[in-house]
């Protein structure tokens, strides 16, 4: 048996600040308690009681800049063991003590057997909402994913002999009940209103781990998911309905974002750059004590990301950063693709870069000390198109920033453990010991962070999508009118492969693009065309000379194909409608279904 209750209890508090060096965000001797939340259990119907729970006693052994750093973070789930009082009754209190302490909220108490874990991972490369580029995101985590795929959620517990329930909701927009380790879905554009067409939000799953003799866990991680198109939301900014483009990021804009100082006075940018910040990495790498020609210097910051089935197309990226430039400081972003080491499951990067764009620096706040609140903006020259037919991984690298015109730069990490426990943010430094031929090493950010964190690169991408029949008539009697499913406008979208003879039209969006074919052949033949815009493409065989429905004949063998009156090859029918079903034989056949 077990006691569980969500704690929202800022630790810090529990302990005076009388005796904190501000300067090194240090305690000064030991700290020192004056007051604290304890949750204690009488078997004597209150006459002696004894501590289950005791927030200091869980937090003693932390440094104030740990113990500062959570606080504020959202309330979290304890649990408590009362095997050794299992078959009597208790009472169960829940104090909290202290003066100029903090406010403890406690909710969702429950008594039972010990509360089983559940845990999921999202589907390879899932990203998320990020923020614009005046630093403004929105307050509920959105993961993004690809449309028109199978997407897989894979669920984990740290207890055994678990089976895993899950809920979800369907294309419909029905609540969906499955069951397993895993569970997959896949999602289609959605264009029954204006904001569906936009933003094709689904509730995120939510998985139960249940066994016998233990209580159901769940989770669920973000509240809701995107699938295809760009992550844009409208929201009223100061009373104006305004279109964020809140890009691309590989963790929530709701965990949180800060920057990373440390030094004896912790203001130096250990992620960035100083007057001081590589002293600060020559003493860490050589432990204090560096002999003459040893030093160590950051060139690169470096976020890893995983590609996934459906294309993602990079146009650029930003984040935020406190920056005081010179006029000629310029920071570069580049974008290389990633193999995976078979023998260390990490990342080899590709030297050669896809692209590659320098900065341009927004204002987003100006400070009195001149380090200014900024978004630093790249946009590159053409769109990068990322999947996992080109390669596994690819990486975000930011450089140019180790310069005598780069007075300070301080970039944004993320303020929250990734998940999944990945560390995707890393660092690039090169080393010279004793003058010697100086050499580049990688090490994640956690190293440095305490956190498997990244940085706040927010990609400026879509995933786009772009479907349509394989295969149609073409006649000169008429034009034949082609509708395709195109996240991109028309005038993005080209054809090439069209033969002499042969005209093509493209004009809308979405549900409403179409592709006009004319012909002045008056021959049969074959022909294949392709569409295309970054990211995506669609092959059609034009069939010269043949009409939508021509040549229908009577026929007994296999079907191999159905289409619709345009033309149009579809999959079964499943709605009422006129249909050419195609067979082995080469025959055709007419089908009503009513």
């Amino acid at each position: 048996m077990g006691l569980d209750f969500l704690l929202y209890a800022d630790a810090v508090f529990f302990f005076s600040m009388d005796n904190v060096n501000w300067d090194t965000y240090e305690y000064i001797g030991d700290p020192v308690v004056i007051g604290d939340f304890k949750v204690k259990v009488s078997a004597d119907g209150g006459t002696t009681w004894n501590d289950l729970y005791s927030t200091v006693e869980s937090s003693k052994d932390k440094s104030f800049e740990e113990l500062l750093n959570e606080s504020g973070q959202p309330a979290k789930q304890i649990s408590v063991s009362l095997a050794e009082y299992a078959g009597k009754k208790v009472k169960i209190a829940f104090v909290s003590s202290g003066k100029d302490t903090n406010s403890v909220f406690v909710d969702a108490v429950r008594v039972g057997y010990p509360r089983l874990s559940a845990s999921y991972a999202h589907p390879g490369g899932t990203l998320f909402f990020g923020y614009d580029k005046e630093m403004t995101g929105l307050t509920m985590p959105v993961a993004v994913n690809g449309v028109n795929i199978p997407l897989t959620w894979t669920a984990t517990s740290d207890d055994s002999g678990v089976d895993f329930v899950w809920s979800y909701m369907n294309n419909e927009g029905e609540t969906m009940p499955a069951d397993g380790e895993e569970l997959t879905v896949t999602y289609h554009p959605d264009y029954t209103s204006e904001f569906t067409t936009r933003n094709n939000l689904f509730p995120v799953p939510e998985v139960t781990a249940t066994r016998d003799g233990a209580a159901p866990g769940s989770f669920s991680h973000a509240s809701y998911i995107q699938v295809g198109g760009r992550p844009q939301f409208e929201a009223k900014v100061d009373g104006t309905p305004t279109l964020l483009e809140l890009g691309l990021m590989s963790f929530p804009y709701t965990d949180g974002l800060y920057n990373q100082l440390g030094g004896d006075d912790m203001t130096i940018p250990v992620l960035g750059h100083s007057p001081g910040t590589d002293a600060f990495w020559t003493d860490y790498t050589f432990n204090g004590d560096p002999e003459d020609g040893d030093y160590s210097k950051l060139i690169s910051l470096i976020n890893m990301y995983t590609t996934t089935e459906a294309p993602t197309v990079v146009r650029g990226l930003h984040f935020g950063a406190y920056a005081d430039f010179a006029d000629g400081a310029e920071l570069t972003a580049e974008i290389h693709l990633a193999d995976i080491d078979k023998e260390t499951g990490g990342y080899i990067i590709r030297p050669t870069a896809l692209a590659s764009a320098k900065s341009v620096v927004n204002t987003v706040m100006e400070e009195s000390t001149g380090k200014d609140l900024v978004t630093i903006m790249f946009t590159f020259d053409k769109p990068v198109v990322l999947s996992s037919d080109v390669a596994p991984g690819y990486v975000v690298k930011i450089i140019g920033f180790n310069s005598p015109d780069v007075n300070y730069f301080s970039p944004f990490v993320g303020m929250a453990d990734d998940y999944r426990g990945l560390a995707y943010g890393w660092i690039e430094k090169e080393i010279c010991y004793s003058g010697n031929e100086p050499r580049t090493t990688l090490s994640p950010i956690a190293y440095m962070t305490g956190l498997m964190n990244s940085f706040a690169f927010v990609l400026d991408a879509e995933l786009p999508w772009l479907t349509g029949p394989e295969e149609i008539g073409v006649i000169p009697a008429a034009p034949t009118r082609l509708v395709l499913d195109s996240f991109y406008d028309a005038p993005e979208l080209t054809v090439e492969g069209l033969p002499d003879g042969v005209s093509c039209a493209i004009e809308g969006r979405y549900d409403k693009c179409t592709a006009t074919l004319t012909t002045t052949r008056t021959d049969k033949a074959t022909a294949d065309i392709t569409f295309r815009a970054p990211g995506v493409e669609l092959p059609v065989r034009l069939l010269i000379g043949t009409a939508a429905i021509d040549n229908i004949e009577a026929g007994t063998s296999a079907t191999v194909a159905f289409y619709d009156l345009c033309g149009r090859r579809i999959s079964t029918p499943t709605t009422p409608g006129i249909y050419i079903e195609k067979r082995a034989d080469g025959s055709t056949v007419k089908q009503i279904l009513r």
